[in-house]
């Protein structure tokens, strides 16, 4: 199984160019099948009061992976069984995921459940933010980091979490989301095997 990440800043079309390459795999006759890094953000409430806290503070915030995602769930539930199949000489494996963010329900709750399964020539394709840091990318065959231009992601971002003010949106991806991922790029990255702008 080859394992797949994609990586960008906050709005940056990871999760639709996942998909689409997922989809175009399949059409091709392969097998493909998308793992999404925000299913193990936190809680909405929780994040919030989390991000008052560092919105209540001067400056800008370079704690957004801390303050939104659950690293270690991610790690042993997706990285670390994957890494345990591809050495194991199993021809299929199953994830149940559980506990998962569900951004449809009204309090963006942990209701959500996926079952996968995954064929010995099935690629993994996982999305998110901070997938190519150091501690991480050792479980990626391959590592595409997406850039896209902060003015999209903003807007993106506005129209994706519209439950939300836009005044507070804006505010939490420039002093919080934004400067993370500049400080994400200049010290804990490792390079990608390909980079799309």
């Amino acid at each position: 199984t080859s394992v797949v990440a994609i990586d960008g800043n906050s709005g940056g079309l990871k999760t639709t160019s996942a998909y689409e390459v997922a989809e175009t795999i399949r059409r091709s006759g392969g097998k493909a099948v998308v793992i999404e890094r925000d299913w193990f953000i936190g809680p909405r409430d929780s994040r919030h009061k989390r991000q008052d806290a560092e919105l209540a503070k001067p400056g800008f915030s370079l704690k957004h992976d801390g303050i939104d995602l659950r690293a270690g769930k991610f790690r042993e539930e997706v990285l670390e069984r994957l890494r345990c199949f591809n050495e194991s000489r199993e021809q299929s494996m199953m994830l149940d995921l559980n506990n998962l963010y569900n951004k449809n329900s009204a309090r963006g709750a942990l209701d959500l459940k996926k079952r996968i399964k995954i064929d010995r020539d099935t690629i993994v394709i996982v999305e998110g933010n901070y997938l190519l840091s150091r501690r991480m990318s050792k479980y990626f065959d391959m590592k595409i980091l997406m850039l896209a231009k902060p003015s999209i992601g903003i807007a993106r971002r506005v129209v994706r979490d519209s439950y939300l003010t836009s005044d507070r949106v804006k505010e939490v991806f420039w002093r919080i989301n934004t400067p993370s991922f500049i400080d994400y790029l200049q010290r804990r990255i490792v390079k990608p095997d390909l980079m799309v702008i």
